[in-house]
């Protein structure tokens, strides 16, 4: 009897469960190469050169991506491909020096993405790298970045006259500094920004730029701008109203397409002094001219009220037909996002 309890006293005391940990892997570039495992939940890129371009189709780790919790990319690796990183779950990514390129969509879609450090040999981050990541708050950028600097998560060119990407989980009120004289293209695109103060030094918003900002319900435009450019506010369906300055002598297609609430829009210029793009409003818009001499003209957005012929973009000699050809996703690949046709 005594033994019998000293043996189940050992075996009780000894008894340990193994966790075995599942690992799988392949290639994600000519020499760059992925493993993902199921009890750390770390998804490792490791190898030397460029990762693979994806859709959201093809992701070698489509089926565990939902799983995936913490990344590492060791140095050697030069490009983060499209959408390598779509709808991952990690909070934080460590991007080594050897990157030089962030291509569209890397990070599509990780939504407890909080902050990103962007090492100082990147060259090129494409501005929709971050898109939809709804609780980014900050893109910091590496001090020795000849390309690129950061000013409080906000990413400008290196002189700083240009605000290229700000993070789209951002929220409430910003104000763009007085050194910025460019909004760059999709630089707010699915930001949750709400207010938007834009200084006089601002000479051109971008096409895009503020495209699918859906919080957004107040936008100050500088009369130093002389036009919107194709599809700038478009589906930013919290807009009620806007005051278009009279400096502004044209009005992009698109340029405020989809802003399901914009019931009103005042053009501080006369009638026919402004050329409109003949979508750039919502058919029920109503649009008020308030120039000075006379009193001011209304009309809806389904018939401008000014006889110059319409334009469909007015930025560089775009059209809205040709505006976002490098972007190959396709339609299904991205919720709500831009026009397919630009």
């Amino acid at each position: 009897m005594k033994l019998l309890r000293i043996t189940l006293l050992f075996l009780l005391t000894s008894i340990s469960v193994t966790a075995w940990s599942t690992t799988y892997s392949g290639s994600c570039g000519p020499d760059a190469f992925w493993e993902f495992n199921t009890t750390t939940k770390r998804l490792s890129i490791t190898g030397r050169g460029e990762m693979n371009d994806y859709s959201t189709d093809n992701i070698p780790w489509k089926e565990y991506r939902s799983q995936v919790e913490y990344i590492s990319i060791s140095y050697g690796i030069t490009k983060i491909g499209r959408y390598v990183f779509y709808d991952c779950k990690f909070s934080s990514a460590d991007i080594p020096s050897s990157v030089i390129r962030i291509e569209n969509n890397a990070f599509f879609l990780c939504n407890n993405l909080s902050s990103v450090w962007i090492p100082s040999n990147v060259s090129y981050l494409d501005v929709e790298a971050f898109i939809y990541c709804k609780n980014l708050n900050a893109i910091n950028v590496s001090s020795d970045n000849p390309n690129y600097t950061s000013v409080n998560g906000v990413v400008f060119s290196k002189d700083k006259t240009k605000l290229c990407l700000f993070p789209s989980g951002r929220t409430g009120y910003y104000s763009v500094p007085e050194h910025v004289t460019c909004i760059g293209e999709n630089a707010f695109y699915t930001s949750l920004i709400s207010t938007v103060h834009i200084s006089n030094s601002v000479r051109e918003i971008e096409g895009w730029a503020f495209s699918y900002c859906k919080k957004l319900t107040g936008i100050t435009i500088p009369n130093s701008i002389s036009k919107i450019n194709y599809g700038v506010f478009s589906n930013c369906s919290s807009l009620e109203s806007v005051t278009i300055p009279n400096s502004v002598k044209g009005i992009g297609g698109s340029a405020f397409k989809d802003c399901s609430k914009l019931a009103h829009v005042y053009i501080q210029s006369q009638a026919g002094s402004v050329v409109v793009a003949a979508n750039a409003f919502p058919e029920t818009t109503q649009i008020h001219y308030t120039g000075s001499t006379g009193s001011s003209t209304s009309s809806t957005a389904k018939k401008p009220a000014q006889s110059a012929p319409a334009q469909e973009g007015l930025s560089k000699g775009a059209s809205t037909g040709s505006a976002r050809t490098k972007s190959s996703k396709p339609a299904q690949q991205s919720p709500s996002k831009k026009p397919l046709t630009k």
